[in-house]
């Protein structure tokens, strides 16, 4: 491996030797974080996806297709939130309580179908998903982050 980007190739010779470059590794790295969501959003689909008898084959292509399209728009998705994750300060704060409200869900998922149907545990999901995140957009914009000095605040102001 050799310590810079090649000028954008995956491979360089350097003293007769082929030799990978830093972009290599990285777009591996980014092809298998795109797998590992994949995977990890299996259990997630099959959770929600209607299993019974006769509907197997529609299960299947549900799950499939919800995975490729997920594949496909991670990576997008990612730049989105990394630019508003600089524009909005309390935003990673959000995306973390929607993360651990998803875990939580998760977990207590045999006693929360007894309660409630799977329309109602829908609904209240993509409330709880809504409140948090234009809550902490709304968060951000009106409330300046703590312990930033005033003249940051008016040098960040400028710049944008």
């Amino acid at each position: 491996m050799v310590p810079h980007d090649g000028e954008g190739k995956y491979t360089v010779i350097e003293n007769g030797k082929k030799y990978y470059t830093t972009l290599f590794f990285v777009v591996i790295m980014l092809a298998i974080i795109d797998i590992v969501f994949a995977m990890d959003s299996i259990p997630a689909v099959m959770g929600i996806v209607d299993n019974s008898p006769g509907n197997e084959d529609v299960a299947k292509l549900v799950i499939y297709t919800s995975n490729i399209f997920a594949v496909l728009g991670l990576r997008s998705l990612f730049f989105l939130l990394r630019g508003a994750v600089t524009k909005f300060d309390y935003l990673q704060q959000g995306i973390a309580i929607v993360l651990v409200f998803i875990g939580a869900k998760m977990l207590a998922e045999h006693w929360i179908n007894m309660i409630l149907t799977k329309n109602e545990q829908v609904f209240i999901s993509l409330g709880v998903i809504l409140v948090c995140i234009s809550g902490s957009i709304f968060y951000s914009i009106f409330i300046t982050k703590r312990g930033m000095p005033a003249d940051a605040r008016e040098d960040e102001s400028e710049e944008n």
